[in-house]
């Protein structure tokens, strides 16, 4: 999802981090009701977040943060 912006009716609900994707790929990540929204990556059963293209592990209580995705898959 980095470099491009999908519109919400794109995008799946908020769900808590404690519930993983069950993809690996990129995810938009907040803090519970916020509206700020910054890059993650879920891979091997792990969260980094994003900033500036570069990703480091998410090392927050997992339970603050929220996860969406694509609600298509992007290459069909």
């Amino acid at each position: 999802m980095q470099n491009r912006i999908y519109p919400d009716d794109q995008m799946t609900p908020w769900f808590s981090l404690t519930m993983s994707p069950i993809r690996q790929g990129q995810y938009q990540l907040r803090l519970n009701n916020s509206r700020d929204i910054v890059d993650g990556r879920y891979a091997d059963g792990r969260w980094q977040i994003g900033q500036d293209g570069f990703y480091s592990p998410l090392k927050l209580n997992l339970s603050q943060f929220e996860w969406r995705g694509l609600s298509f898959d992007p290459k069909s």
